[in-house]
Parts: C-alpha cells; sequence; structure tokens
C-alpha cells in the first residue's frame, strides 16, 4: 500500500512538472487519431499557427496540411504505424490568416484507451527554412560563378598524381608544368593536409564527386593558402575510373573572414545557450526550482539556491531594481494585468560582482498555488558593450557632426599603372555640405568626377596629392584655391588604410580675402606712410624711433638714418622734451592722444607742430603711431584771426546800431548786446523768435511783403517801421540789410537802427514849415488888406 502510494504520488508530482513543462516550451504537443483526427492540441499551437487548441481539436489533421506535403506526409505515417519507429516531417501548415508556415513533427504511435493515437511535437521551422533557403540560394549563385571563373584546374590520376592542371593553377601556384605533371598532389599541401587527403581521396573516388572540400597548400615561394576543392570523377566506357576533374578556389582571406565570424557567432551561441537554460520557479516567496545555468548565473550552488526564501532573492537584486522587481512579482502572484513580463535588472553575484539579467517572467499554476516561472539572460557582457559602443559611438557622433572643418573620407582610383585619376565619396560630414554646398545625398557613394565635371582639367594636382596619401600613407597639407567652387582650401589629408584618404578641410576664403585686404591695406598704408604731408613716426614705449617717413626727415632735417638712432626729446624744443615719457604714458594708458609741442629743426629752427598719437601693434610689439602736422602758418593765421575778431568784436560793441542775422523763416539767429538798449531785451531772449512779432500791427505787411522781395531778389531791403519796447510802447526804427547764401544756407544779415530823434526832428521841422505856412498866409492877408485898405482911399 505504501509503495503504491508512493508510486501514485509520484506520478502525481511527475505529471505536474510534465504539465508546466508543456505549458512554458515553445514547441507544440499534439496527439491525433490514425484517421487524422485531432484529440489534443497545446496551448503554443496558437504562437505557431494562431488557432486556439479548442478550434483544431475534433479537426482533421490533414486538412491544414499543404496539399504537395499531403502524400509524404501520409507514406511516414503509414511507415511509422507499421514499424513502431519515430516520424520525422517537415511540411507546411495552414495558418489562420490563410499563410502556410513551415513547420517540423516528430513522434511515434502510442496506444491510448486502446486506440493507436500519433503523439508528437510540433516546431516552427520558419526561420530555419528561410536560412536554408538563402544559403541554397547563396550556394547556387557561387556554383554558377565558379563555373564560370577562369579558377585553377586539376586532373588527378587514380593514384592522386597530376595529369593535368590549367594555367591558372600554374600561376597560382608558382610553378612550371613539367615541374608538377606526375607529382602526388599531396606533395603540395602542409603535412596535415597530406593526411587527410589520403583518407578523402578514397571516398572521393567511391562517391564519384566532391564539394568544398579544403586544404592548406603550399606554394612555390613558400606561402600557405587554404583552398576548395570541387571535382568529379570521369569514369570510361566500362565504368572504370579515368581521372579526375577538378577546380579550386583560394578562400584564404574568406575562410580568414570566415573564422572571425565563427568566433563572433561562437561567443554569441554560448551566451544565447546559457540564457536558455537560465529558468527558475517561485512559490509562497521561495524559489523552489532553478537549473544550474541560474544557479551559476548568481554563483551559488542549485543546492543553496533552493533553499532560498524572498529575502535571500531580494538580496541578489540590485538595492536600485530591487522595488521594480518585488512589485511586478506580486502583481504576477495577484494576477494583476498591468505587469510587465520582459525587463532588465542588476542582479548581485555571491562573490558580490554586479551582473545584468535580462528577465521574462510570466505567472503560472504549479501544485495548485500561484507561481512565477521565470526565464534569465546573462546580459553583462553585451550591456559592457552597449555602453563602450554607446560612449564610442556618442563621441564620434558628436566630434564628426560638430566638427568645424568639412570631413570627407574617400577612395582613391587608379589606372593600370596605378596613377589616381579620381577617388569615391565614401562619408562626409555636415560642415562639408555647409562649406562646398554639396549635398550628401548627391555626393556619396559617387566619384569626384560625376560630382564636379572638369575637376580632373582644373585641378590635376588634386589627385596626385590624395593619391600618394592614399598609397603611401604620408599625410600632407596645402593651401588650394579650388577653382570648381571658387573657394580657397586649407586640406590636411591623411590615410587611414591603403587606397583610403580623409580630406579635413576649411574654407578659408575669407582669411584670403582678409589677407590680400591686409596686404593691400598694408601696401596703402606704406604709399601714405612714404606720401603723406605730415611727419610720421614710429616710437616703442621707451621713445625710441622705429621707423619715420621721408616728411620727417625733410622737416627736421636729418636723414632717415639720424632718425632711427633718436628719441622725440632729441628735437622736441627743452620746454617740450621734459614730457616726453610722460606722454608716451598717457598714449599706453589710454590708447590715445593729442597734443602740441615745439619741434627744433637740425638749422635751430623752432617749427609749431599738432600730434596726434595712438597706441598700436608693431611687429608683434606694443608702439606709438605719431603723426605731427606743421601749424606754424595756421598758429599766424589763428593769431591774426583772433586779432581781427577782436576788432570785429570791439566794432560791435562800440557800435549804436543793432547787428541782427535772420533765417529764411524770419527767426532771429544772432542779436547784438545792443539790443538791450534799444527794447531792453537780452539778446537770448530774442534768439529764436520771430522778428515780425516785434513789429507794429499795421507795419507787419509792408515788412513781408519788402523780406520776401529781398529773399527772391537778393536785393537790399530798406524799411522804416516801429518795434515794441519791452513796456510796451512802440520805437521808431529802420531796417537795413540783405540775403546772403553760405553753405547753401539764406540768411539775412542787417542792422536795426533807432531813427527816433530822426522823427524827432522831422517832426519839429514839419511843424516849423507849418508855422512858416501859416505865418507867411498871414503875411499874404496884412498885404492884401493894407493893399485894400490903401487902395480904398486913392480911389475915393
Amino acid at each position: 500500500m505504501y509503495y503504491l502510494n508512493a508510486t501514485q504520488a509520484y506520478l502525481s508530482d511527475s505529471e505536474k512538472r510534465y504539465k508546466i513543462l508543456i505549458e512554458n516550451i515553445k514547441d507544440c504537443l499534439y496527439e491525433f487519431e490514425s484517421d487524422g483526427t485531432l484529440t489534443y492540441v497545446s496551448p503554443q499551437i496558437y504562437d505557431i499557427l494562431g488557432y486556439k487548441p479548442e478550434e483544431m481539436i475534433g479537426e482533421n489533421q490533414y486538412d491544414y496540411i499543404h496539399k504537395k506535403d499531403l502524400t509524404k506526409f501520409l507514406n511516414s505515417i503509414n511507415k511509422v504505424s507499421k514499424t513502431s519507429g519515430n516520424a520525422t516531417n517537415e511540411f507546411k501548415m495552414l495558418h489562420k490568416n490563410g499563410s502556410y508556415i513551415d513547420v517540423s513533427t516528430k513522434g511515434n504511435f502510442i496506444k491510448i484507451n486502446g486506440s493507436m493515437n500519433f503523439v508528437g511535437i510540433l516546431s516552427d521551422i520558419s526561420e530555419r527554412k528561410e536560412e536554408e533557403r538563402l544559403l541554397t540560394e547563396s550556394e547556387r549563385k557561387f556554383r554558377l560563378l565558379y563555373k564560370n571563373a577562369p579558377l585553377p584546374y586539376q586532373s588527378l590520376d587514380e593514384n592522386g598524381c597530376i595529369l593535368e592542371v590549367n594555367r591558372a593553377w600554374l600561376n597560382f601556384f608558382g610553378y612550371k608544368k613539367e615541374e608538377v605533371i606526375g607529382k602526388w598532389l599531396g606533395d603540395f599541401m602542409v603535412p596535415s593536409g597530406q593526411d587527410f587527403f589520403k583518407v578523402k581521396f578514397p571516398q572521393f573516388k567511391e562517391e564519384g564527386s566532391v564539394q568544398n572540400i579544403q586544404y592548406v597548400i603550399i606554394r612555390k615561394d613558400g606561402e600557405h593558402r587554404i583552398i576548395s576543392f570541387n571535382g568529379a570523377i570521369v569514369y570510361d566506357e566500362n565504368g572504370n575510373f579515368e581521372r579526375t576533374h577538378c577546380i579550386f578556389q583560394d578562400i584564404t582571406e574568406r575562410k580568414r573572414d570566415a573564422q572571425r565570424i565563427r568566433d563572433s557567432e561562437e561567443k554569441f551561441r554560448i551566451l544565447a545557450e546559457q540564457s536558455l537554460m537560465g529558468i527558475g520557479i517561485v512559490k509562497d516567496n521561495k524559489l523552489i526550482y532553478v537549473n544550474k545555468a541560474y544557479s551559476d548565473m548568481f554563483g551559488y550552488t542549485i543546492e543553496e539556491m533552493r533553499s532560498w526564501v524572498l529575502k535571500n532573492t531580494v538580496n541578489a537584486i540590485h538595492p536600485d531594481d530591487r522595488d521594480f522587481v518585488i512589485k511586478q512579482l506580486e502583481k504576477k502572484k495577484k494576477g494583476d494585468s498591468d505587469i510587465v513580463v520582459h525587463y532588465e535588472y542588476r542582479g548581485i553575484k555571491k562573490s558580490g560582482d554586479i551582473i545584468w539579467v535580462d528577465q521574462y517572467s510570466k505567472s503560472i499554476i504549479y501544485e495548485g498555488k500561484s507561481a512565477i516561472f521565470i526565464t534569465l539572460v546573462d546580459i553583462s557582457e553585451r550591456k559592457k558593450a552597449e555602453e563602450k559602443l554607446k560612449k564610442s559611438e556618442e563621441k564620434y557622433r558628436l566630434l564628426f557632426e560638430n566638427m568645424n572643418e568639412g570631413f570627407a573620407l574617400c577612395k582613391i582610383i587608379t589606372d593600370e599603372n596605378n596613377i589616381p585619376v579620381d577617388f569615391l565619396y565614401l562619408e562626409i560630414n555636415e560642415t562639408f555640405e555647409r562649406l562646398t554646398g554639396l549635398k550628401k545625398e548627391e555626393t556619396v557613394g559617387k566619384r569626384v568626377t560625376e560630382v564636379i565635371p572638369g575637376i580632373d582639367d582644373s585641378e590635376p594636382n588634386l589627385f596626385e596629392i590624395y593619391g600618394k596619401v592614399a598609397l603611401t600613407g604620408e599625410n600632407t597639407k596645402f593651401e588650394i584655391f579650388f577653382e570648381p567652387l571658387k573657394i580657397w582650401l586649407s586640406i590636411s589629408v591623411y590615410s587611414p588604410k591603403k587606397n583610403y584618404f580623409v580630406a579635413v578641410f576649411d574654407n578659408i576664403t575669407e582669411r584670403k580675402k582678409a589677407e590680400q585686404e591686409l596686404k593691400e591695406s598694408e601696401e596703402k598704408f606704406r604709399m601714405i606712410f612714404n606720401n603723406a604731408n605730415d611727419a610720421i613716426v614710429i616710437v616703442d614705449l621707451e621713445g625710441k624711433i622705429l621707423e619715420c617717413n621721408q616728411t620727417t626727415s625733410d622737416r627736421l632735417g636729418y636723414t632717415k638714418e639720424e632718425l632711427l638712432l633718436m628719441s622725440p626729446v632729441d628735437f622736441d624744443t627743452p620746454q617740450y622734451a621734459e614730457g616726453v615719457l610722460d606722454r608716451i604714458e598717457k598714449v599706453r594708458q589710454k590708447g590715445e592722444l593729442s597734443y602740441e609741442v615745439e619741434h627744433l629743426r637740425k638749422d635751430g629752427l623752432v617749427i609749431l607742430t599738432e600730434v596726434n598719437s595712438k597706441l598700436i601693434d608693431f611687429q608683434g610689439k606694443p608702439t606709438i603711431l605719431s603723426i605731427a602736422r606743421d601749424i606754424t602758418i595756421r598758429k599766424k593765421a589763428e593769431e591774426k584771426l583772433i586779432s581781427s575778431e577782436k576788432k570785429v568784436q570791439n566794432l560791435i560793441n562800440n557800435i549804436s546800431d543793432v547787428l541782427i542775422e535772420v533765417n529764411v523763416d524770419g527767426v532771429f539767429t544772432f542779436t547784438s548786446p545792443q539790443i538791450f538798449r534799444l527794447i531792453e531785451s537780452r539778446s537770448e531772449q530774442i534768439i529764436n523768435s520771430k522778428l515780425i512779432v516785434l513789429l507794429h500791427q499795421e507795419d507787419r505787411d509792408s515788412y513781408q511783403e519788402s523780406f520776401k522781395a529781398a529773399l527772391n531778389s537778393k536785393a537790399p531791403l530798406f524799411l522804416e517801421c516801429k518795434i515794441r519796447h519791452k513796456k510796451g510802447y512802440y520805437i521808431p526804427i529802420s531796417i537795413r540789410g540783405s540775403f546772403v547764401e553760405i553753405n547753401n544756407v539764406n540768411k539775412f544779415f542787417g542792422v536795426i537802427r533807432d531813427i527816433t530823434e530822426r522823427k524827432q526832428i522831422e517832426n519839429m521841422i514839419k511843424k516849423e514849415i507849418k508855422t512858416l505856412k501859416d505865418l507867411d498866409k498871414i503875411r499874404n492877408n496884412l498885404v492884401t488888406r493894407m493893399s485894400h485898405e490903401l487902395k480904398t482911399p486913392l480911389i475915393s
């Protein structure tokens, strides 16, 4: 009884484990009767064919198989049903979306409930089939190319000795024909290759053909090369061995490349195999199952990890990732829908080392309780590589995209004499586009002669320069006016590997223009310097003369050679010589200074001089440029002008009339001080006011007419009128003057005179005349009366 119970418990536990495995493997377990009726399909059928199990159970298995594969499949099933062996088939099955999927099955017939049913595993082999198709296509293309290529050919006798070779064979090995005919082919192989040939050649004769048999051979010059043989046996009419026909290809470089690829693929394969083996089950906060890969990943034994409780599991997770991982475990236990089944986190190994793992997990029912099925992949190396690659790519990208210089990676193209005749653009950066105006899509992958037609004629030296760098590896740098684009370029060229070069360049057109302008400016400066009417001197900060022009020499009476040994102290008068160093210091601090000094000629004559000094850079050092102008004549003229102005001012101040200046709008722009004596208003009170507003109302019309006529005709103006005194009464005046044009501006210059006394005298004269007229009238009346009176007596 005990044995029975133990057996049942074991079977129950076994069934549970098988159920878990069935539900979590990628392949589909299925069962069908001899007539093809499906009796069981595991859930994985959905991932493979898109059907749910209940959609297929009860359906006929044969209805899903492609017609061209059905007969083959049935023959295989019938054969297995009679022999009780395993059936393995590959065929196409109908997907729910209407397409056909490549699948493989492996299984046999088992008696279940008295009926012989086929139980098997169905696997999706679409990816493998596609890889095989690509491989077959590749091999077909290779054989076609191989057949039509001028490859080395050899014919061997029954003992493996050479009967015939072609020219390509001799060229490859480096022998003459008479040196190889009759020789055993193994003599041209390394020792291990000879042993291999002794084994393979009999097989070759037995099978009738060989494909891709590889040997390491020794050329006449001693070089070892790897070759791949393809061959067939030619039989005589009696079916007896006659000879072989073999061609081979040098696959040394391909093998080396393939080895590197295999090394890389092997690393990836090992990593993939390890990741597939990392499996664990968590239930009741305990890690109840792990496989060896899982335990190896964290550096523990399986026994150590199977005793883990939640605390141990948590401790194996990096502190920064624990909250997220634990939260996901809790959600999966509860059956929440917002779970993340695939994520990455950091783990802590027994040694304390940190590893990166890629985890896939899902909720399952294990022994009637919720559990978590976990698959882990150690991605530490990938993470390191990704981080390294990311940093490397970021540095390269930032450098490449943010270079101030244009960048072009190119491959040199030579003619049959190895003379560079063209080059191919492989990569350019944005700065290249901006500096040249050539767009990436119009440049990369094209020859420069296509991108810039005529460059081989306009810039033939460019091919020679680039070619030398690409073929010899010697770096160079040069400047060139690039005629096709009409720009100046500064180009640095280096070769990353033979036949390739990198050109890093900058558009220096503006710099070249600036240099040309500077050159022209210097020439202009030199011309002005040498031909200026002013004396020009350059001195250092200690006062020593570094340069001077001819005018300086002519003015001071010294030769240029003498002046270059002097300082301004030597030709300033004593009064000004004391301040030379002080003036130099002021220029050094302020940057510029203007002042007047007296220069003493070699013959003792004193020259009044105005100097403008400025701090400049001369020959890489701070110096002072001084321009000295002889102002002796100007000073004398200024003295005369000052004297003349004083006389005019005295005249203005001492005449009784008022001098005025009025613009075309009749506004005062100047009055002499005498205006105050006339109307008791000061000049500053009158300026910017109109003359007409001071005149009596009855005089304004005649003033405007006279003012306008004088402006138009430029004839003198004379007008008598009355002007208002500050106290309100009016004073008789006369205005006399005319318009004068100065700097294209018309202004009225005139004199206002007080004619009060004259008017009073005129009035007195008028009164006297009137009195005299009255007296004359009285006189006449008296004479008349007297005459009448005298006449009357006489008449009487």
